[in-house]
């Protein structure tokens, strides 16, 4: 492609999302074809209409893959540690995550921490002139890839409304720390104050958060999509809660906000390896925006360190059904869940101790978390007809 031609035809393609987002209107359908897309930050900067969405999705029987790595990242190692194995490159990049051989590799929020190997993980550290990396099982990097992302978000639908995002894989969206803040979140969709968006067979993996919902979204639909954090699950438990960078998010999140959602289906979704499966809850601890009116069902959880689905906020008329969750420390969390009605039924939810998942620190499980420790209480919670099951113990 080449983003001088017309764009209309497939001998007149574009060579870049970017550039097809800047041309399209209700109406139009954007066709991805195969190939690795080094894009992000990408603002969709018009909505569609209910007749005639924006359509971004993958050719026939191809497999576009929209990637947030930084090409230009190529590191030279030496050794900066020799008693602690420890290598370190030259860089001025501060990603809040980086990738050792194409999973997570735990970021320490201090080289001390990284020398003494605080969490019992490999990991690195970065200070904006060097990045500092402790290999697998203290092996040399010669053995090993390392990259880091460039981007924090792959698309931003920012009030933008009937945009169906269909077919396409993103990854490697993980550079979301301004002067330091590792607490930021960085995602693939960033959907703020957009509705009646559907996002539909996508592959989400390495992003930290597949879909970020915030304030009034409402009436999106995301289903048909997989999730999978590798190896999120298999990281120190209290690593992860206490060391500093966020890795606790899901594949589908909304963000804390003082405006309501309603009306968001999230549905016969996939989520794998990953520290918490989805956080469909909002607002818990003091902020007055409220989930209304969602369905979350018949979506399937394997390899959770934590929570396969956490409610933790304020919902009314939330309703989650007929989805199967097995291997993980929380089955679903209403810790607090405020408001209701709140509905949780026909749920099957198991901990299979010949799975060959490997726990992390905490092993001890429940299928259902009610304890609070917030100003939110937890009101008006039905559970009906789930099946729990365990033989851990």
């Amino acid at each position: 492609g080449n983003d001088g031609n017309s764009g209309i035809s497939f001998s007149q393609a574009f060579k870049t999302l970017g550039k097809a987002l800047s041309v399209v209107s209700s109406g139009n359908k954007i066709l991805l074809y195969a190939g690795r897309y080094y894009e992000g930050e990408l603002v969709v900067p018009n909505s569609g209409s209910a007749g005639n969405p924006i359509v971004i999705t993958n050719a026939p029987d191809e497999k576009p893959v929209l990637d947030g790595t930084d090409t230009a990242f190529t590191p030279s190692w030496v050794v900066y540690d020799a008693i602690n194995n420890i290598y370190r490159t030259a860089t001025t990049s501060l990603p809040t995550h980086a990738y050792i051989d194409g999973v997570h590799l735990f970021h320490y929020v201090s080289l001390a921490d990284l020398v003494s190997k605080a969490y019992g993980e490999p990991g690195y550290y970065v200070d904006g002139t060097y990045m500092y990396v402790r290999f697998l099982a203290d092996s040399s990097p010669g053995s090993h890839t390392i990259t880091i992302p460039k981007f924090s978000r792959s698309l931003i639908l920012d009030g933008k409304s009937y945009i169906h995002i269909i077919g396409t894989e993103f990854c490697y969206y993980g550079y979301s720390n301004p002067a330091g803040n590792y607490t930021s979140r960085p995602k693939a969709i960033y959907i703020n104050n957009g509705s009646y968006n559907l996002i539909d067979s996508c592959f989400f993996h390495q992003t930290n958060v597949g879909v970020d919902l915030r304030r009034s979204s409402n009436f999106n639909t995301i289903q048909n999509c997989s999730f999978n954090e590798g190896n999120k699950s298999t990281m120190d438990w209290n690593g992860v809660k206490y060391g500093g960078v966020n890795y606790e998010s899901g594949g589908v999140v909304f963000f804390d906000s003082d405006i309501s959602n309603e009306g968001n289906v999230i549905r016969h979704n996939t989520f794998t390896n990953m520290f918490d499966g989805s956080q469909p809850g909002t607002c818990w601890n003091g902020c007055i925006g409220v989930t209304k009116n969602m369905d979350f069902h018949n979506n399937n959880f394997s390899e959770m360190s934590d929570d396969c689905i956490s409610l933790d906020g304020v919902g009314t008329n939330v309703r989650v059904y007929q989805n199967v969750m097995k291997d993980f420390h929380t089955g679903i969390s209403v810790a607090p869940m405020g408001g209701g009605p709140s509905y949780i039924f026909r749920n099957v939810l198991y901990n299979n101790a010949a799975s060959s998942w490997n726990r992390s620190n905490p092993p001890a499980s429940t299928f259902f978390k009610f304890n609070v420790s917030t100003t939110t209480t937890t009101d008006w919670v039905y559970l009906y007809h789930n099946t729990t099951y365990t033989d851990l113990y």
